[in-house]
């Protein structure tokens, strides 16, 4: 028989093999994190394309009966609504406005403004869509051609949808 006594065995995890593993949590945290708050912030800009789209056919209607962009920031325009009041839960106002004559490569112009209480990726950012055409009757969308948006946006790329992600004459920055 044998007379030496024998150990209990150990259950449970070490000191090391429980620091291992917080290690590994706070590396899947570190590349979670990010990915999670672009999700948020994604989310959140849909709602100011949301908005805008809600807009379009009333520019694009205003545009072609009259040959001219509405303005919702004075008080002479009565096409859109007040910018002030067209807004959302992340969004604090849209703006119509025109930028020249369409004929002169001005346009249309419809701008979202995020709040300050929208995702840090998203406070102090905008969207705009610009209502792209020639401007010429024969050519443009006023003489029954198509009527397309460009959409422009100076939130980071990862926010942006794929369509708002570049536009003429605009180069991202890296």
């Amino acid at each position: 028989m044998d007379r030496r006594k024998r150990l209990p065995r150990r259950a449970g995890f070490s000191l090391i093999e429980l620091m291992i593993v917080v290690a590994i949590i706070g590396i899947l945290a570190s590349l979670a994190l990010p990915q999670y708050r672009a999700y948020v912030a994604r989310a959140q800009f849909a709602e100011g394309l949301y908005l805008l789209g809600g807009l379009k056919v009333s520019v694009l209607e205003t545009y072609v009966l009259s040959s001219q962009c509405p303005d919702n920031t004075g008080e002479n325009d009565t096409a859109l609504p007040p910018a002030e009041t067209i807004n959302g839960k992340y969004v604090e106002r849209v703006v119509a406005q025109r930028m020249g004559q369409v004929s002169d490569g001005g346009g249309c112009f419809l701008r979202a403004y995020f709040r300050e209480d929208a995702s840090p990726l998203l406070r102090g950012k905008f969207v705009e869509l610009e209502l792209s055409g020639t401007g010429k009757p024969s050519e443009g969308y006023a003489g029954g051609g198509a009527a397309s948006w460009d959409c422009y946006s100076n939130t980071r790329e990862n926010v942006r949808p794929k369509a708002c992600r570049y536009r003429w004459g605009y180069t991202p920055e890296a």
